[in-house]
């Protein structure tokens, strides 16, 4: 989801997206897909997604579809930026995979965005830990387009929850754009 203390202007949200591809086939959850004015009237684009997860009898095909999801949604952010250049935009969202895995790098490469890197107060980054496995994720990214990063003058200010609650196994994203 989005928290927003300014107002959602368009919602251009789609539970439908079909997979690249794949007529029938849509991808699992979505893209949300919002823009907000700010209070001085501009505009910010924000995408959320939840690519294929991990877990399931064949982490092959999650693999798979996780890495076509990825894709279609670069070729989703590819399209909407030609279609409005000039709007600022972030995308968000739990990719299930780390920077290292093939869906992240084809948000990157695919999709002319660049990923932050938020840490916690101890300077680490995951996200998510596998307990079964005792091993610690950057699963949940937040990416920017240049756009963006041109408004805010840098990179957004970014950080990570230091808490994991019961809404969730991932701990949360955070970034402020002014």
């Amino acid at each position: 989801g989005v928290l927003s203390r300014l107002p959602i202007v368009a919602d251009a949200s789609r539970a439908d997206m079909p997979l690249m591809g794949q007529s029938r086939r849509p991808m699992l959850r979505g893209v949300l897909d919002v823009t907000i004015r700010a209070e001085d009237g501009r505009l910010f684009r924000i995408l959320g997604v939840h690519l294929k997860s991990r877990v399931g009898e064949d982490p092959a095909a999650a693999k798979a579809l996780r890495n076509k999801e990825a894709r279609t949604l670069a070729l989703y952010v590819q399209a909407e930026m030609k279609r409005s250049p000039e709007m600022p935009l972030l995308v968000y969202g739990d990719c299930n995979d780390t920077p290292e895995d093939d869906a992240v790098k084809t948000m990157v490469q695919n999709s002319a965005l660049t990923r932050l890197s938020p840490k916690d107060s101890r300077g680490e980054e995951w996200t998510h830990y596998y307990r079964y496995g005792r091993s610690y994720y950057a699963f949940d990214h937040i990416f920017f387009n240049k756009v963006l990063h041109k408004r805010v003058k840098s990179a957004p200010s970014c950080g990570i929850a230091e808490q994991v609650g019961t809404s969730s196994d991932h701990r949360a994203l955070w970034c402020e754009l002014r």
